[in-house]
C-alpha cells in the first residue's frame, strides 16, 4: 500500500509541477501569444485572414478605384472577435441557407404585421376620443401623410422662405427650450390634432403595448420569463414637424441645404452614379472650360502673404490647395457641380483616402453665412476597415483636452481615429482660425457629413464647441454605434441628425444584430409549414392583399410563441445554442457599452406610395430598390428609437446620400422654404 501511495503522491507532484510550469510560461508570454493559446484564438485568426483576403480580392477586382492597397494592413481584430462570437454554436445548430432565407422572408411579413397592428390599435383608440370621421381621416398611414401635407399647403403661403442667416440660437430662445433637452418643443409644435389628443387623454402614451414600428417612439424591454424576447413599443403619437413652426422649417431647410454639401464631398464617384449618361460629359466640359488652371493655383484674393490689415495669412491661403486631386481635376469639378457653388467658395479640399487620411473640404457658404467643413463617409475599402474598429474608446482624455464632459463616456474608436487626423490637419493649416477670426467673423462654423463622416462631424462639433459657441452640426444618416447616451443626448442643442425611413446604418450595432439573429432562429423554430409555402406566399402575394390578410396568413404559417413544440430537434438545438452564447459572454468578461446615434433626430418616414406605371417599372427594374413615388413625412425621434433592424428592399439604398438629399429638398419645397439643390 505504501508503494501505491508513493506513486500517487509522485503523480500529484508531477501534475502540480506541470500546472506551475504552465503558469510560468503564460506569465512570460505576450498578450498575442496568450490569444493563440486561448480556445477562441484560431477562430478569430481565421476571420482576420478572411477579411484581409476579401480586401485584397475586392481591391484587385475594382482596379483599386475604391482603394484597397492599404486595407489588408488594417486592424481586423475587433470584427474578427465579433464574428467569432456571433456565429459560435459549437456545432449544435443544424441549419442550411434555405432555412435562413425562409426566416428572413417570414420576418419581413412579421414586421409588416406589427406596423398594421399598431395602426389598427391607434385608430381604435382615436375613435374613442375624437369624432370618427376625423379619426378615419388621419389615423392611417396615407391619411397621416395627407393631413400633414394639407397643413403644409395651408401655411405655405405664409412661409415663402425663412431667413437662412437668422441664428439658430434666436429660434431656440424664442421657444424657451428646457435645459438638457433642446428638442422638447417637439411636443408643443406637433400638429394641432396630436396636441389635442395629448391634452384630452393624459394616459394616451401608456394605453397600448404593441410591436415595434418605425413610425412611433419605442422603448425596448423583454419578458424575462416569457417567450417574447423581442422589442415592444408603447403607442405614442408621432411628433411630426409642422410647417407653421419656424423652428421646424429652419431644421428642414438647414438639413436640405447642408445635405447637399455632405453629398458633394463624394465627388465624381457619386456624381457619375447619379448621372451615368450625362455625368462624364458634364465633368469633361467643366474641366475644359478651366483647362488653363492647375490643380493648385493662386486666387485673386490671396496674392500676398498678408491681408489688408497686415495679418499674416495661413500658408495654404497663399496658394489654394486641393490635395489628392486627379490629373483631370474630376474631384473638384464634381464637388462644385454637386453643391452648386462657385470656384472661389472652395477654400480647401483633401481627397486622399487611407487608413489615416479622411477626405474632407472647407467651403464658404455666403447665403447661409457659414464656414462649412464637409466630411466624406464610407466609400473606400480603407473606410470599411475604419468602420469595423468596433471597440468603444473612452472620451475622458479628449473631453479634458477640449473642454467638454467626457467622463465615463465612450465613442466608436474608428470615428475617433478619423477625428484625430482631421483635427491635426485643420490645426496644421490654421484655416478655421483665419476664416472665422479675420475674413468672416460674423459667419457660423458648421460641420456636416454622411455616415462615417456624420460621426466625425458630431465629435468635432463637441471639440470645437467651446471655441465657437454658435457652431452647428448636421449629421446625415449617422451610424448607430456612435456615442454613449449622455454624449449622444447632451449635444441636441447644436447637432441635428436625419435618418431616412428603413436605413440600416443608424440601426446597425452588435446588439441589434444579435437581436436579429435570435429572432431569425426563433422564426425557424415557429414555422409549421414547408419552406416552399413561405417562399410562394412571399413572392406571389401583392402588397395590398398582404395588408388585408397578413395576420391570418402569418398565424397559419407560425406557431404561437407560447406554443412552440419543445420536443422538436431544432428547439432543443436552439436551447443549446443559447447556453453556448451565454457561456461565451461570461468567458469574455466584457461589459457591453451601448452606443446611440447623436443629437436631435429627424426621422423621414415613408407614409405614402403613389401607384403608377412609371413608378412600378422603376421598382421592377431596380429590384425594389427605387423609392419612385414614395412620399415622406418628417418626425422627431428619440436616440434609442432605432433599436431594430428593419427588413426592407430599401434598407440599404435608403442610406445613399443622394436619396436623403433629394427627400430633404422635396420636403423643403413642401415647407415653403425655397431651398433647392442649387439655391
Amino acid at each position: 500500500m505504501t508503494g501505491v501511495d508513493n506513486k500517487k503522491n509522485d503523480g500529484a507532484d508531477v501534475n502540480l509541477t506541470e500546472v506551475r510550469r504552465q503558469i510560468l510560461i503564460r506569465r512570460s508570454l505576450s498578450s498575442e501569444d496568450l490569444h493563440h493559446l486561448s480556445r477562441y484564438g484560431p477562430v478569430e485568426d481565421m476571420w482576420k485572414e478572411r477579411c484581409k483576403f476579401f480586401c485584397k480580392i475586392t481591391g484587385a477586382c475594382t482596379c483599386y478605384v475604391f482603394g484597397g492597397k492599404e486595407a489588408s494592413r488594417g486592424d481586423f481584430s475587433n470584427v474578427a472577435r465579433v464574428l467569432a462570437d456571433f456565429l459560435e454554436d459549437n456545432g449544435v445548430l443544424d441549419l442550411v441557407s434555405s432555412d435562413v432565407a425562409t426566416a428572413f422572408m417570414m420576418l419581413r411579413r412579421v414586421q409588416q404585421q406589427r406596423k398594421l397592428e399598431l395602426q389598427k390599435a391607434m385608430k381604435q383608440h382615436l375613435n374613442d376620443i375624437i369624432p370618427s370621421k376625423e379619426a378615419e381621416k388621419i389615423s392611417t398611414r396615407v391619411g397621416i401623410s395627407k393631413y400633414f401635407k394639407g397643413n403644409i399647403c395651408q401655411v405655405a403661403s405664409k412661409n415663402k422662405g425663412i431667413n437662412s442667416a437668422r441664428s439658430y440660437e434666436a429660434l431656440v430662445s424664442e421657444y424657451e427650450l428646457p435645459e438638457g433637452n433642446s428638442r422638447s418643443i417637439a411636443e408643443d409644435t406637433e400638429d394641432s390634432f396630436y396636441s389635442t389628443v395629448t391634452a384630452r387623454d393624459e394616459n394616451f402614451h401608456s394605453s397600448f403595448e404593441v410591436d415595434n414600428s418605425p413610425l412611433f417612439q419605442s422603448d425596448r424591454f423583454y419578458f424575462v420569463g416569457g417567450t417574447n424576447k423581442f422589442p415592444i413599443t408603447h403607442l405614442n403619437p408621432p411628433k411630426l414637424l409642422s410647417a407653421d413652426t419656424e423652428f421646424d422649417c429652419y431644421a428642414i431647410e438647414e438639413g436640405a441645404r447642408f445635405s447637399r454639401h455632405a453629398l458633394a464631398i463624394y465627388t465624381w464617384f457619386l456624381y457619375v452614379y447619379m448621372n451615368p449618361v450625362s455625368g462624364p460629359c458634364k465633368l469633361s466640359c467643366m474641366r475644359c472650360s478651366h483647362f488653363d488652371e492647375s490643380c493648385c493655383w493662386s486666387g485673386n484674393s490671396f496674392e500676398s502673404t498678408y491681408d489688408e490689415s497686415g495679418t499674416r495669412l495661413p500658408t495654404i491661403l497663399n496658394k489654394r490647395q486641393i490635395i489628392g486631386e486627379t490629373c483631370c481635376r474630376l474631384h473638384e469639378s464634381a464637388l462644385l457641380k454637386h453643391a452648386g457653388l462657385d470656384r472661389s467658395d472652395l477654400i480647401y479640399a483633401q481627397f486622399e483616402s487611407g487608413l489615416k487620411e479622411t477626405p474632407y473640404c472647407i467651403i464658404v457658404d455666403h447665403k447661409w453665412k457659414s464656414v462649412v467643413v464637409a466630411i466624406r463617409g464610407t466609400l473606400s475599402l480603407e473606410d470599411c476597415v475604419v468602420d469595423v474598429l468596433l471597440d468603444p474608446k473612452p472620451l475622458d482624455e479628449l473631453g479634458d483636452r477640449w473642454g467638454f464632459d467626457g467622463t465615463g463616456e465612450y465613442c466608436h474608436s474608428g470615428v475617433i481615429h478619423c477625428v484625430e487626423w482631421i483635427q491635426k490637419d485643420l490645426e496644421r493649416h490654421g484655416l478655421l482660425e483665419y476664416l472665422l477670426g479675420h475674413m468672416h467673423p460674423s459667419y457660423t462654423l458648421r460641420f456636416t457629413g454622411h455616415s462615417l463622416g456624420a460621426g466625425c462631424a458630431a465629435i468635432l462639433s463637441l471639440m470645437y464647441r467651446q471655441t465657437y459657441p454658435s457652431l452647428r452640426c448636421i449629421c446625415i444618416s449617422p451610424p448607430c454605434g456612435l456615442m454613449t447616451w449622455k454624449s449622444a443626448t447632451c449635444c441636441k442643442e447644436f447637432v441635428t441628425s436625419f435618418v431616412l425611413d428603413s436605413d440600416m446604418v443608424p440601426r446597425l450595432s452588435v446588439e441589434n444584430m444579435e437581436h436579429l439573429r435570435d429572432e431569425i432562429l426563433e422564426l425557424i423554430a415557429r414555422l409549421k409549414v414547408p419552406k416552399f409555402e413561405v417562399a410562394r406566399s412571399f413572392f406571389s402575394d401583392k402588397f395590398d392583399d398582404i395588408q388585408k390578410d397578413i395576420s391570418n396568413s402569418n398565424d397559419e404559417m407560425l406557431h404561437p410563441k407560447d406554443a412552440i413544440p419543445h420536443d422538436s430537434d431544432f428547439v432543443l438545438q436552439l436551447e443549446e445554442f443559447e447556453k453556448v452564447q451565454r457561456q461565451r459572454k461570461i468567458h469574455r468578461g466584457i461589459d457591453p457599452v451601448h452606443l446611440y446615434p447623436c443629437g436631435q433626430i429627424i426621422h423621414l418616414v415613408k407614409t405614402e406610395e403613389i401607384k403608377s406605371i412609371k413608378n412600378s417599372l422603376l421598382k421592377c427594374l431596380s429590384c425594389g430598390l427605387s423609392n419612385a413615388g414614395c412620399q415622406y413625412s418628417p418626425k422627431w425621434s428619440t436616440n434609442d428609437e432605432f433599436n431594430e433592424i428593419i427588413i426592407s428592399p430599401t434598407m440599404w439604398s435608403d442610406h445613399f446620400p443622394n436619396r436623403v438629399c433629394d427627400v430633404l429638398e422635396t420636403l423643403a419645397s413642401y415647407f415653403g422654404t425655397g431651398t433647392t439643390s442649387r439655391s
